[in-house]
């Protein structure tokens, strides 16, 4: 499968987006195959590994602090995960890269393994940087690794809501039955926290001038809009009922305090979302009306 470069006119014809969609196929055979590639090169490291240098396309140290083989990124490991699985399954369906797919399986397969018994250790929770027991650390002013203990009253972060997906992407596709089983649960578990505003970021900036740190007050939209996606993932699993009903939910609730958040008085909010009464469960818009009037008072 070769890459041909090819351009695309203001209005392309069939045969011009086909041509197109090739290229992005061997796009995505090149980066898998390099993903697996790199997994494979390293048998005592079971983890998705893309730390590289993009501009001379060598490994950084092993022993750098943050971006040897001792420090694994929780983004990275779900958000591989859920690639792996989902290009692995488009393969199938195709009939394609038998091989490049029988090699994905292995590594989905391991490194699935590795996430549930990191979240095991961890009171069901993973972090932005843990090392490949499954030690969660942070950095301190100087840059240097210092580890903490995650809890079960600790709030989920993004490095959850990542691996949660990525999780139930792999084990539906391995059709491991346990694994799908606490995928889920650790999904639905990640979703509460984000409605009832107790989900935190968990990233830890690299950069000391730019700390990526929670405002108090403040509350994101973008991890409502990621778990959009895993809902979408759920019911083309088969989960119909709670993909569809809690991906209405966020939908609705996110249209809600944006309406509220662009209207210029009280009145012209409430009178907004008048509209969206009949489409909504009185539950959802009474709790949604709830966090409106909260961030009003801000």
């Amino acid at each position: 499968m070769s890459y041909n470069n090819v351009f695309l006119s203001e209005a392309p014809s069939a045969e011009q987006l086909h041509a197109a969609a090739r290229d992005y196929e061997a796009i995505a055979q090149t980066m898998m195959a390099a993903i697996i590639d790199r997994f494979e090169a390293h048998p005592d490291y079971r983890f998705v590994d893309t730390k590289l240098d993009l501009i001379t396309g060598r490994d950084f140290p092993p022993k750098d602090r943050i971006r040897g083989h001792g420090a694994i990124y929780g983004w990275i490991q779900g958000r591989g995960l859920e690639a792996l699985a989902g290009h692995a399954r488009w393969w199938e369906r195709r009939g394609e890269e038998e091989q490049l797919v029988s090699r994905m399986r292995k590594a989905t397969t391991e490194v699935l393994a590795q996430l549930r018994r990191m979240r095991s250790t961890n009171h069901g929770r993973l972090s932005f940087f843990m090392t490949p027991k499954g030690e969660p650390f942070r950095l301190d002013d100087a840059g240097v690794p210092q580890s903490f203990r995650l809890t079960a009253a600790d709030p989920y972060g993004f490095s959850d809501l990542f691996c949660s997906k990525g999780m139930f992407a792999a084990a539906d596709w391995l059709d491991d039955g346990p694994a799908r089983l606490e995928a889920l649960a650790y999904i639905h578990d990640v979703d509460a926290a984000i409605h009832d505003r107790t989900f935190r970021s968990d990233q830890i900036s690299l950069d000391p001038k730019n700390r990526a740190e929670p405002r108090e007050g403040y509350y994101m939209h973008g991890a409502s809009m990621i778990q959009l996606g895993a809902w979408a993932m759920l019911t083309a699993a088969g989960e119909a009922d709670a993909g569809a009903v809690l991906g209405d939910v966020w939908l609705d609730h996110e249209a809600v305090l944006v309406l509220a958040a662009t209207a210029r008085t009280q009145i012209h909010a409430r009178a907004s979302i008048q509209d969206l009464q009949d489409r909504l469960e009185p539950g959802i818009l009474a709790r949604s009306l709830t966090l409106v009037t909260e961030d009003q008072k801000r």
